[in-house]
């Protein structure tokens, strides 16, 4: 699991070091004749992401998330967003409500 911000539109800079840190040539991933392949094979990710606005999975951040972890070889990733909050404050507990409940849902899958 990963929790993250959404800050100027990406990761933090602690995690995107940590990603930088483990993706290794030879050992999350190798180069074959067809292109690369990840390693990290048969494990889950799940992606929770508060956001002050609202960008349905589209940013920059949680395409990052997806497209580095699958080089790595992971397939298998849920996302949960929990945004808007600085969009539309007078709704955040609302915002944060509905995304715990959606994490416990997530949370039986893991």
């Amino acid at each position: 699991m990963i929790a993250t911000p959404l800050w100027n539109l990406h990761v933090p800079s602690r995690l995107k070091s940590w990603i930088d840190t483990v993706t290794v040539a030879g050992k999350t991933f190798r180069y074959t004749e067809t292109g690369s392949e990840g390693l990290i094979n048969n494990k889950k990710l799940l992606h929770i992401q508060a956001n002050g606005g609202v960008f349905h999975g589209q940013d920059p951040a949680s395409q990052y998330l997806k497209t580095i972890f699958g080089f790595l070889g992971i397939k298998d990733c849920s996302e949960l967003f929990v945004e808007g909050m600085d969009h539309d404050p007078e709704n955040a507990d609302s915002i944060v409500a509905a995304g715990i409940e959606k994490a416990k849902e997530l949370g039986k899958t893991f």
